[in-house]
């Protein structure tokens, strides 16, 4: 970002993302808590996957991708950015990002919900009328 002198789109988010991590890490002193946080940051990345059509010209795997294929070539980014006009290009970016939205989302709300067994045993009133 610095010797290019140009905006990345990826090194922006990897450091917004570790800026994140820095600060809930300084805030949350509780080991246990380390473990919650890394779900919150994914699902907020999910979340921020999902939502970002909304606010840019682009989905978020457009950019993505455009970083990894073309290296920052100029050529390159010109060749993939006229990748765009094409309609079956502009599906595979939607769906690519919608996929990996959903599927980061949903993973950490299933990893950082708390399990049947643990609900329970934490109201003792359904415990015993589980137990019979």
């Amino acid at each position: 970002m610095v010797l290019s002198r140009r905006v990345d789109e990826f090194s922006v988010i990897v450091l917004a993302f570790l800026a994140v991590g820095v600060v809930t890490s300084s805030i949350f002193s509780d080991p246990r808590l380390f473990l919650v946080e890394e779900s919150v940051e994914t699902a907020l990345f999910g979340l921020i996957l999902l939502g970002a059509p909304a606010v840019a010209p682009h989905p978020l795997m457009f950019y993505f991708g455009r970083r990894f294929a073309t290296g920052g070539a100029p050529a390159r980014i010109q060749w993939w950015n006229g990748l765009w006009r094409y309609a079956g290009f502009r599906r595979t970016q939607v769906v690519l990002t919608a996929v990996w939205g959903i599927v980061l989302l949903r993973f950490q709300l299933a990893v950082a919900a708390p399990k049947p067994h643990e609900w329970l045993a934490q109201r003792p009133t359904l415990r015993c009328r589980w137990a019979g």
